[in-house]
């Protein structure tokens, strides 16, 4: 079964860019000046989206009366689609995760939700997989356990006592039993 890829203007730019309901970004067809006082053909060409593995989402750098833009592919395909962000909202990525930029898996939603949403998707780092984890599960559940004063645990674990006691107050950690 084949489905027909919609295309729409992306938001300030139309006439310049096109953005997909598959998450695409193109260059429209157009005449430009050429900078000798005559013009050229621009052809249509599919924009490359970018992101390395250190940046959450993809995005692509738009041109546009000499003004280079860089924007994110999700934030072109709702506002394209569903219209501009309403005020206290941002985009949720649905299942598909955040490399995901189809209209189907994206929708504006409240910051709360979309924190809720990395956390089940599992696309939120943390305990072990946060990059600046200094403990692990195992650690964490032994400092929880140990009756010294949080000066002498954080000393044995290389941690501050501001650690320890966040540890064991369960501001930190506190999704670990």
């Amino acid at each position: 079964m084949s489905m027909i890829e919609e295309w729409r203007p992306v938001v300030g730019y139309e006439g310049w860019y096109e953005v997909s309901d598959q998450g695409r970004v193109k260059s429209v067809e157009r005449i430009v000046p050429n900078g000798k006082g005559g013009t050229k053909r621009m052809k249509a060409k599919m924009m490359t989206c970018t992101g390395r593995e250190s940046q959450r989402y993809l995005f692509v750098t738009l041109c546009k009366n000499n003004k280079v833009k860089r924007f994110l592919v999700h934030r072109l395909v709702l506002e394209a689609f569903a219209g501009p962000c309403p005020i206290g909202m941002e985009t949720l990525h649905g299942d598909g995760g955040p490399y995901d930029n189809r209209l189907v898996n994206l929708c504006w939603g409240t910051k709360e939700e979309n924190s809720r949403d990395k956390w089940l998707q599992d696309s939120m780092p943390h305990g072990e997989k946060h990059s600046r984890s200094k403990l692990t599960a195992d650690q964490v559940r032994a400092i929880r356990q140990d009756c010294r004063t949080h000066n002498e645990v954080a000393q044995s674990y290389g941690v501050s006592k501001s650690c320890i006691c966040m540890i064991r107050s369960n501001r930190n950690w506190r999704w670990l039993d």
